[in-house]
């Protein structure tokens, strides 16, 4: 599972029930519940960097990718080494297509918690949207590194791999993705395209998975 980071010391050690009701209607996806309920785990404590972050969370899986960065910025604010809001921050802007802005908070992540699997892949995501697949090879490699079984990150390696021509290490990576999460990654394109390319098996259409929006990281643990 990748690396999360810990709550900041200012986090109280029992949330409030408002926050474990959030998480459980997140995780649910009726997000503007979880939503009101962060709204109140909020009020109860404004300065619990990783509340602000969840909330964030549920912002973003709703789809309104300006309240998320607000959320984040906030959290940044009030405990600036918390390196899954770097992560999410990061997450958002890609979305909104500002690709420098996400790099740099991946970088910022890697920078405050060298072990999160996540920001490595995300960053290495970030390099292959931009058509530099060496470096992209490199984070992927050290997301791979922290976590061996993280099916996402062999999956974008792969994706790496073949947009570079090597075909081989392309399949690889993707049969590797399809070992580690079979229900997951089975009917990816990725995999038909190699295999096509090579004579084995018949192509479907492209797809680009891009960074990590892994449940595991989006809510992060009290």
């Amino acid at each position: 599972m990748p690396t999360t980071t810990p709550p900041s010391s200012s986090t109280p050690a029992t949330p409030p029930y408002s926050t474990i009701a959030a998480r459980r209607t997140a995780t649910k996806r009726d997000f503007d519940r979880a939503i009101a309920d962060y709204n109140e785990a909020i009020r109860i404590d404004p300065r619990n960097a990783v509340v602000i972050v969840n909330r964030g969370a549920a912002y973003h899986d709703n789809g309104d990718l300006d309240r998320a960065i607000a959320d984040y910025d906030a959290a940044i604010r009030i405990d600036p080494k918390l390196a899954t809001a770097f992560t999410h921050r990061g997450n958002a802007y890609r979305e909104k297509g500002d690709i420098d802005r996400a790099s740099a908070d991946y970088s910022a992540a890697i920078e405050i918690d060298p072990m999160n699997a996540v920001a490595f892949n995300n960053r290495g995501a970030a390099y292959l949207i931009k058509g530099d697949y060496e470096h992209a090879l490199v984070y992927f490699s050290e997301a791979i590194k922290l976590n061996s079984e993280y099916a996402m990150a062999f999956n974008n390696r792969g994706m790496a791999w073949r947009d570079k021509g090597d075909l081989d290490h392309a399949v690889a990576d993707f049969g590797e993705a399809i070992r580690l999460k079979p229900a997951q990654w089975r009917r990816n394109p990725q995999p038909r395209q190699c295999l096509a390319r090579q004579g084995r098996f018949r192509t479907g259409p492209l797809r680009i998975t891009g960074g990590d929006k892994d449940q595991s990281e989006k809510h992060v643990p009290l």
